[in-house]
């Protein structure tokens, strides 16, 4: 009785370092495939590779209202091609992910950094929510939800505090 409940504890570990290292797997896949292109792409203002990481169906959601596939790539597009003087610097700290081979849900924060000439730096806050899907083997942005009010109060500096800034 003794071994078999020492297999037991044994093939419990072993299911529990399988999915620990598949996990790692995955995060280390959707930090190259989403996290890194959204930052460089998002900074430059390089639509297309920032549209190349959304789904064609993407949903995405915050308080101006909810665009979807074509309507949110040609906003991003017209928006990212307007020319101006100001720059912005985007960092994230992931929350919470739960995966799947196919799907992940990650909870985190973003920080965007404006820079204008003679103007002083300004930082907003917001919480984020996306849903990924693994599409041929690349994971896209299927949809994604922002919000600047969390459990009542507005997000800033103090809701990153105990987390790890993405290395990207």
């Amino acid at each position: 009785m003794k071994k078999f409940a020492l297999s037991l504890i044994l093939l419990s570990i072993c299911f529990q370092l399988n999915a620990q290292e598949r996990d790692s797997i995955i995060h280390s896949e959707i930090i190259a495939h989403i996290w890194k292109p959204f930052k460089t792409s998002f900074d430059s203002k390089d639509s297309k590779t920032f549209n190349s990481i959304h789904t064609k169906d993407v949903l995405r959601i915050n308080r101006w209202g909810i665009k979807q596939g074509d309507v949110y790539k040609n906003r991003i597009t017209k928006s990212y091609n307007s020319a101006s003087k100001r720059t912005r610097i985007i960092s994230f700290w992931i929350e919470q992910s739960v995966f799947s081979e196919t799907y992940s849900h990650q909870i985190g924060y973003y920080a965007v950094t404006y820079k204008e000439p003679n103007k002083k730096d300004k930082t907003t806050y917001a919480q984020f929510q996306v849903t990924l899907k693994k599409v041929n083997d690349v994971w896209k942005i299927w949809q994604d939800f922002d919000s600047e009010i969390v459990g009542g109060k507005k997000v800033d500096s103090t809701f990153i505090k105990q987390l790890k800034k993405l290395k990207l």
